[in-house]
């Protein structure tokens, strides 16, 4: 059996080489989304799976992708989205937001996977 992944995504921290204005290296984050299966996924997702084992890594030298494998990744990337947005219990953003709200809510996302990491 193919192999399952632990989370959906990641969050890396960057350092970048050169200093700022205060003398000290400038940091950002990368939140990376992959399409991966973590076994905990709907029936439906799971069933496609059980059929297709190289699902969500299927080749794209086909790029007709027929009914049944449209709807298993079209309902992995919701369930993807939906999980990212449940990790954060300490953040819910609003349906939309703005930047602000965005960085507080990526906050609350990476305090989350740290958590999870400890």
């Amino acid at each position: 059996e193919a192999a399952v992944s632990a989370e959906h995504w990641a969050i890396g921290k960057i350092t970048y080489p050169e200093k700022s204005k205060d003398g000290n290296h400038e940091e950002g984050y990368l939140l990376y989304f992959k399409s991966s299966f973590t076994g905990s996924e709907s029936e439906t997702i799971r069933e496609y799976r059980h059929r297709n084992p190289t699902f969500p890594h299927q080749t794209t030298a086909d790029q007709s992708f027929d009914e049944d494998q449209f709807e298993s990744y079209r309902a992995l990337g919701q369930r993807i989205a939906e999980q990212a947005l449940k990790a954060t219990a300490s953040y819910t953003p609003k349906y939309k937001m703005s930047f602000d709200e965005f960085d507080q809510w990526f906050d609350a996302m990476r305090e989350a996977q740290e958590k999870r990491k400890a």
